[in-house]
């Protein structure tokens, strides 16, 4: 049995069956040497500062020229204060940076560069979410018992963009693990309960509110007409009636202030 042999890498040279052991020192020179003079998997280029490799082996120009990304737009290095849950290699021996994109809609996307990456951007909502600051609540309940909600598994209701009230669902009805908050960039969560009669009426209204604007083609909805109503246009009209509510509310509030500034003594 062989016992404290030097560390060795294995390098492959043209193709897989050409395979090399090394050691630690060469490989890092190899290493060194391959991250220098790196090209793109598609247009063979060198990379560059204004041409950065972004996603697997493919250069920012070759990534944006897939017909799956031209509604992207690159926002550069993700800020390392930004990074949400998302998984790396364990043995990876790139240091793969983490790139940004944002969709027309303000949907948040990543891509890792580097050997072994994916080529795809992925869509990341609790990025999303962070990105236009709006809170990810980490609990919540469900059927009495306290849950985690820290992971993945969130879609999000409303523009995040524009709006300042969002609702945001952990979960999905179909598979009975549902929940539903009201949040907002003021920091606010609150989570929607159906079992709570005001928070049922929340959705009730919103529902009939859409039900109302049904035609024989369909049912109107933000100036498109759909073939049918689904939970999510629901939840979307609901957090805009309940944003309305609270920009009225706050309007108010601050005219109420005005007044009782102006009042004489």
């Amino acid at each position: 049995m062989k016992k404290d042999l030097p560390e060795a890498y294995s390098v492959y040279l043209g193709s897989t069956y050409y395979q090399m052991k090394i050691s630690r020192e060469g490989y890092e020179q190899i290493l060194a040497i391959a991250k220098a003079t790196a090209i793109c998997g598609e247009c063979r280029h060198h990379y560059s500062e204004q041409n950065p490799n972004v996603a697997g082996l493919h250069c920012l120009r070759c990534f944006m020229q897939n017909y799956r990304n031209t509604a992207l737009t690159f926002q550069g290095l993700l800020d390392p204060s930004m990074e949400v849950q998302w998984d790396r290699s364990a043995h990876d021996p790139y240091e793969n940076p983490l790139y940004l994109f944002l969709d027309n809609d303000g949907n948040t996307y990543t891509t890792l560069a580097g050997p072994g990456e994916d080529t795809q951007a992925k869509i990341n909502s609790a990025l999303t979410l962070k990105y236009w600051g709006f809170p990810r609540p980490q609990q919540a309940q469900l059927n009495g018992e306290e849950v985690n909600t820290s992971g993945y598994g969130w879609s999000i209701y409303g523009n995040v963009k524009t709006d300042d009230v969002l609702i945001i669902q952990h979960g999905h009805k179909c598979y009975k693990n549902e929940i539903l908050f009201v949040v907002t960039k003021q920091g606010m969560t609150l989570q929607l309960s159906r079992r709570r009669p005001m928070h049922r009426q929340i959705l009730t209204d919103a529902k009939a509110e859409l039900e109302a604007t049904r035609t024989p083609e369909g049912y109107l909805i933000d100036g498109q007409v759909v073939a049918y109503l689904d939970n999510g246009d629901i939840y979307r009209r609901a957090a805009k009636r309940i944003g309305e509510e609270l920009k009225a509310r706050r309007a108010a509030a601050e005219q109420l202030e005005l007044i009782e500034e102006v009042q004489p003594a």
